[in-house]
């Protein structure tokens, strides 16, 4: 692989693959042992990660190579997927989960309004009265602004908290696979591959 990506482990990232870059090495082995000179082609194809195997799925869907021996080039769409080094569908990389930390900082928020909610409460000094209309609570008016800078307090970390949860809900793990991985590509239907000349440049532009 020349290109390394995080594979998202969701179910809504299967639709939007990571693209992927490769470099095939060696040539392309066949039935009854013949080969095929496709080693230097460049692949392209795009995965997605699966959480319950810990690795990247990556289709192959493109080929693209260049002769300069007989000054000839191929362009192609293939059918295939990538296997690891066991053999396995798919290459086996790094879980990572970075919703944990947005979680945490929720959960402070989150105690941060309660401790706010109780310190309001506590600096009330309210009083209670039984009259004919029922209970009626009277404050300190000492206390007023003291009360409204606990509630307001209270209420910023509700807010903050639920912006922590709603950003963590967005997120979702990742398989982190880097570039230089190795694996086999497998071609899964029959292609007829079409060469076709192209003229070499004498020198490369002028650079300006």
């Amino acid at each position: 692989m020349l290109t390394g990506a995080d594979f998202g482990a969701a179910e809504r990232t299967r639709n939007n693959p990571q693209p992927v870059l490769f470099r095939i090495q060696n040539d392309a082995f066949l039935p009854g042992s013949a080969r095929y000179r496709l080693a230097d082609c460049f692949g392209m194809g795009g995965g997605y990660g699966d959480l319950s195997s810990e690795r990247a799925h990556i289709n192959v869907s493109r080929i693209s190579c260049v002769d300069t021996r007989t000054g000839m080039m191929l362009e192609s769409p293939i059918n295939g997927y990538i296997v690891d080094s066991d053999g396995r569908l798919g290459l086996r990389g790094k879980v990572e989960r970075r919703a944990g930390a947005l979680l945490g900082k929720a959960m402070l928020a989150g105690f941060a309004e309660g401790a706010s909610s109780i310190a309001a409460t506590a600096a009330q000094g309210a009083e209670s009265a039984v009259t004919g209309s029922g209970v009626v609570n009277t404050i300190d008016p000492n206390s007023v602004a003291e009360v409204g800078m606990y509630g307001g307090a209270g209420r910023a970390m509700e807010i903050l908290a639920e912006r922590y949860i709603e950003e963590a809900e967005s997120m979702f793990p990742v398989i982190e696979v880097p570039s230089g991985r190795r694996g086999t590509v497998v071609i899964q239907e029959g292609q007829k591959l079409e060469w076709e000349a192209y003229e070499l440049a004498d020198k490369m532009p002028s650079e300006g």
